[in-house]
């Protein structure tokens, strides 16, 4: 199976079985612009994520059923947040997406470490079930420009179908268990 992600004046996701058979489906702008996007499928391939960022601190993510066919049953419509990316459990009972909340400090503005919240993690049962949410709060220490590699995720994924862990700012993996804490501290940033 293929499944490609079209953007430009219209957005549509585009799903190539291996019959050869090709479904397509229309997806809304979201209101707020489309920066960038992503098609995820899930591992026994019974949904794809298309998640996406506006480009102006906000993300996202539709969710699509592909069986019987391909069809929208839930998403994440619009929440504050930057480099947002997305992993399924590998049960598909699961959809997890981590954002980053502040995505640049302002060193003018304080020369001292401050507790930030750095990113959020949902997690959504699936099909269509609640989403929680666990702010991922650090300290950070003054940083003069946005664009080190410890400002947006990079890793997240399950290790387990009630497991999961994703690479704080400092790199280091943090594993949380289901259902989420409320909260977790992670380390710093190393500036070194």
């Amino acid at each position: 199976m293929d499944v490609d992600l079209h953007t430009g004046n219209d957005l549509f996701l585009s799903v190539t079985r291996d019959d050869g058979t090709n479904e397509i489906v229309e997806i809304p702008h979201p209101s707020v612009g489309w920066g960038s996007g992503t098609a995820v499928l899930s591992p026994n391939q019974r949904y794809v994520a298309v998640v996406w960022d506006s480009g102006q601190s906000d993300a996202g993510y539709e969710l699509f059923a592909l069986q019987p066919e391909l069809r929208r049953i839930s998403g994440l419509p619009r929440v504050h947040g930057s480099g947002a990316i997305v992993a399924f459990s590998p049960d598909e009972r699961h959809l997890a997406m981590l954002s980053v909340a502040e995505p640049m400090l302002d060193s003018e503005v304080d020369d001292e470490e401050r507790e930030i919240v750095w990113a959020e993690l949902r997690v959504q049962e699936l099909p269509d079930g609640p989403i929680t949410i666990c702010s991922v709060d650090t300290t950070m220490p003054p940083i003069e420009e946005e664009g080190s590699n410890f400002w947006y995720p990079e890793v997240l994924r399950f290790t387990s179908a009630d497991s999961l862990e994703f690479a704080g700012p400092s790199g280091v993996l943090v594993e949380l268990d289901l259902p989420l804490p409320s909260t977790v501290e992670v380390d710093p940033p190393s500036l070194d």
